[in-house]
């Protein structure tokens, strides 16, 4: 099952338990990468994993907008913060700084020359191995100190 599947078929549980909260976030969720899904620039066929990864990660980005502009104005961030944790769980196990350390390292350590020009290839890889569970400016930072750069 793919993750856009396994989306909606929580969304249409959600919706039999008459759990308003979470099947109204998952519509939208699943309405979002609908329509992400016939974006006129995307490739033909159906929407992959990482993409409705992507899809999931901007949108838990808006969910954390409201709570934080919620808590700078006081207002009541609770429905926020479980619509929150509803979506969380789509989202892969995020790597440690130190797994993140050590996998650029073995990069690294595998090069012949260590140049800024194969930064680059580093984070191809990164996102080849391991798309959605780290953050990019971070592991961007520990490429250009482990280049020495």
């Amino acid at each position: 099952m793919t993750l856009y599947e396994q989306i909606k078929a929580d969304n249409l549980q959600a919706r039999k338990d008459r759990n308003q909260v979470k099947a109204n976030v998952l519509s939208t969720l699943a309405s979002e990468i609908f329509t992400q899904s016939k974006a006129p620039n995307r490739a033909e066929g159906p929407i992959t994993d990482a993409e409705v990864l992507k899809c999931v990660k901007s949108f838990l980005d808006g969910i954390n907008f409201t709570i934080e502009n919620a808590q700078k104005t006081g207002a009541d961030a609770s429905k926020a913060i479980e619509e929150k944790k509803t979506v969380e769980v789509y989202m892969p196990q995020q790597m440690s700084d130190e797994q993140l350390t050590t996998e650029i390292n073995i990069l690294v350590a595998a090069l012949t020359e260590k140049s800024m020009k194969q930064m680059g290839m580093i984070m191809k890889q990164l996102q080849t191995n391991f798309a959605g569970r780290y953050d990019a400016q971070k592991a961007s930072a520990l490429v250009k100190t482990a280049l020495g750069v």
